[in-house]
């Protein structure tokens, strides 16, 4: 009997981290290589991500570990984790991210529960995730109710609590392997870092279904991005054109939705992120990424009504509106609980 779900991690020189993700993956309630495989792909790492990675192999041999003979990139590195797994479901998360406790098994009990209702199988999970600081410490903690929503058609997916966004951020997903193959099997998926959330928009555009569970079952570490290495402007350029494209290719420039997933959650969601982040670079790299954004979405209302106010507002200011619009609470309802 094949695994029902897959545990990819795509890695490039995480040796400071991917021993987090993985003490997380193996030490988490309910886990068991029955139900799950954990698939590595190193994409040909030059520090030690090898041997903590086989550290953990002679313990557990069943881990599949691949290194490539040299870099092939972010995009192939996860395809080619996705072309290694097996399992029905696959489920990408982060090298320098890790499951939360409790949140692998309310991953597991809610997809065979969506299949039970489904047997045909879905498409794909997301679920919410905690941020945390690069040393581990809780920065914000979502309101969740532990509940889990079937949605059903292209709109309503995208749509719903800012999935188009979300579906960005990889370890807060799973999705139909055999899906997710025949769609990268007959359409060109984009080579600009972003290749999960291409195919996860192209799910729900072509299968028209997949389900909420609003629990947070991953931590998203920030202030940790490899792709900073070429500068903050160039890294907020990978995401501005890759939500852009991504929903221009596989929607429509000049579609309805194209055009109200960059109004309600591209322009508020990642694009203002980046605007307020920017404060603490240089006026130079404010300037230019301002200058971005006003060349490509000026037309936009939410542009000038969303936007731009956060390009006006002083940095000393931006501490301020964190700590006002950072929300939490002490203890979260899980789906056993509600």
């Amino acid at each position: 009997m094949g695994k029902l779900i897959s545990i990819c991690i795509p890695t490039y020189n995480r040796e400071a981290f991917v021993g987090d993700l993985l003490d997380s993956i193996l030490t988490s309630e309910g886990f068991s290589e029955e139900d799950t495989e954990v698939v590595i792909s190193d994409n040909a790492s030059t520090d030690s991500t090898q041997a903590v990675v086989e550290r953990y192999l002679q313990q557990y041999p069943w881990i599949r570990y691949h290194r490539a003979p040299k870099n092939v990139g972010a995009d192939n590195n996860f395809l080619q984790v996705l072309s290694l797994a097996t399992g029905d479901y696959c489920w990408v998360i982060g090298d320098d991210d890790w499951i939360l406790p409790g949140g692998y098994l309310e991953v597991l009990q809610a997809l065979k529960e969506a299949i039970q209702v489904r047997p045909e199988g879905i498409s794909g999970m997301t679920f919410d995730f905690s941020w945390y600081t690069r040393d581990r410490k809780l920065y914000m903690q979502p309101e969740t109710t532990g509940r889990m929503v079937f949605l059903e058609g292209c709109t309503r997916i995208l749509s719903y609590k800012c999935m188009g966004y979300r579906f960005g951020f990889i370890s807060a997903n799973l999705f139909n392997r055999e899906r997710a193959v025949e769609i990268v099997r007959y359409n060109a998926i984009f080579r600009h870092a972003y290749a999960l959330l291409h195919i996860q928009v192209y799910l729900t555009k072509q299968y028209q279904d997949w389900v909420w569970l609003d629990v947070p079952a991953v931590s998203w570490r920030m202030d940790n991005d490899s792709f900073l290495t070429h500068g903050f402007h160039k890294r907020f350029l990978i995401d501005m054109r890759a939500y852009d494209e991504i929903y221009a290719d596989v929607l429509g420039r000049s579609s309805r939705l194209y055009r109200h997933l960059i109004a309600s959650q591209h322009l508020p969601c990642c694009i203002r992120g980046y605007v307020l982040r920017s404060k603490n670079h240089s006026l130079a790299e404010q300037f230019k990424i301002g200058l971005s954004v006003l060349r490509e979405y000026w037309h936009y209302p939410a542009f000038w009504f969303r936007v731009f106010p956060a390009w006006l507002l002083p940095g000393f200011a931006v501490p301020v509106l964190r700590r006002l619009i950072r929300r939490g609470r002490p203890a979260r309802k899980t789906r056993r609980e509600a």
